[in-house]
């Protein structure tokens, strides 16, 4: 593990927003809703981390739909207060995330939520493999994405996956010849609290 410099919470709020707008599942459809399908606050070309405006929009999208800021949904107990940082992760610790407590994931990996136990049984049933078949098909084709966000306690614990689970075990899984990953990490106390909950 890395620490590759600073991150702003705007930073890992368009890596999110970016990553759901392009998404095939339902909370894609509700972030380009939330946007008013103006792929400008998206597009590599013209989203800015920097334009204030922007920000705004895409925080109003991330809180509409995941309750960002708002104490809510997937954010209930998460913590106001989190330091971000640009880690660089090998594929080893890439397998070694470990999933948000949720019906699909914990049925997909097991007890450990570890990733890597997540990517070992896809191929066994279970509802999010066509969602990580489809990632591995885009990757395979050349397809790129936004960073996973990752959060932790603090700096070398264990760190969750807060957006970016399918993508994860697909990399795992394909194991593309990178030597590392670049992933947004948010450190705060709390975080393991917030983390054990079920979530669905």
């Amino acid at each position: 593990m890395r620490e590759i410099g600073p991150a702003t919470e705007e930073e890992m709020v368009l890596a999110w927003v970016q990553a759901e707008y392009f998404s095939k599942e339902l909370f894609g459809e509700h972030m380009r809703h939330a946007l008013l399908h103006d792929v400008r606050f998206v597009d590599p070309q013209t989203a800015s981390a920097c334009d204030p405006d922007q920000n705004q929009a895409r925080r109003r999208a991330l809180a509409a739909v995941r309750g960002f800021g708002t104490g809510q949904a997937l954010f209930t107990g998460f913590p106001d207060q989190v330091d971000w940082v640009h880690l660089a992760l090998t594929l080893d610790e890439l397998g070694e995330l470990r999933y948000l407590d949720c019906r699909a994931w914990r049925d997909l990996s097991g007890p450990s939520l570890l990733v890597r136990d997540g990517a070992a049984n896809v191929d066994l049933a279970n509802r999010v493999n066509e969602k990580v078949r489809g990632i591995e098909e885009a990757l395979e084709n050349g397809e790129t994405y936004p960073e996973i966000i990752v959060v932790a306690e603090a700096r070398m614990k264990p760190l969750i996956v807060l957006e970016g689970h399918g993508r994860a075990t697909a990399y795992c899984r394909i194991r593309p010849q990178v030597d590392e990953f670049m992933v947004i990490a948010g450190h705060a106390p709390g975080i393991e609290e917030w983390g054990r909950r079920q979530w669905y």
